[in-house]
């Protein structure tokens, strides 16, 4: 069957080269084709994609799901109170506490608000309560002041007692209270 441009209608071997060599002679620089294109832009997306990972993987986040009083410390400790502690105060003084107990002079310096003579008051704290702090202890808090709060720690089995005084923070929590590193 012939159409009137006088080709026939079946395709045959000599039309395959003509259609591959047409293909080598167009310029895909100048004229991509549908098939550059899918392949540029799943080279980007994979581009995007890497760099998103590597950005996920250095954020800063938190997987641990332990409950903060665990990974304090302060729920392993021994501790009656007496008084009215604030929310606050209260926390204060477990880290404190907690900081004793595991004997960390350096945990103890970091919840000091001045920094004159921490560290070595820090130290003197360690080695003089550290030990005692190991058992059952007793906050006696006083009465909750704008200034400061005294707290007078029992430790179980001992006459003395450790005085904490706390003060407030100056970064506009109503509630957050820093340790007044004394040596008396």
């Amino acid at each position: 069957m012939t159409s009137g441009s006088g080709t026939t209608g079946r395709v045959g071997p000599s039309s395959h080269l003509r259609t591959a060599r047409a293909e080598q002679e167009y310029d895909h620089d100048e004229h991509p084709t549908h098939r550059d294109g899918p392949v540029k832009r799943s080279g980007v997306v994979a581009g995007v994609i890497t760099l998103l990972l590597l950005v996920w993987a250095f954020l800063p986040y938190d997987t641990d799901k332990t409950p903060q009083r665990h990974r304090t410390g302060v729920a392993d400790l021994d501790l009656s109170v007496t008084g009215r502690p604030s929310p606050g105060t209260l926390s204060a003084v477990e880290r404190v506490l907690a900081r004793l107990q595991e004997q960390d002079a350096d945990g103890l310096k970091e919840l000091a608000l001045d920094g004159d003579e921490a560290e070595d008051i820090a130290r003197t704290w360690v080695s003089e309560w550290g030990g005692r702090a190991q058992g059952p202890m007793t906050a006696d808090f006083g009465p909750l002041d704008k200034e400061e709060v005294t707290v007078q720690v029992a430790f179980e089995g001992e006459q003395r007692r450790l005085r904490i005084l706390l003060a407030p923070k100056d970064d506009g929590c109503e509630d957050c209270f820093g340790l007044m590193l004394t040596r008396r």
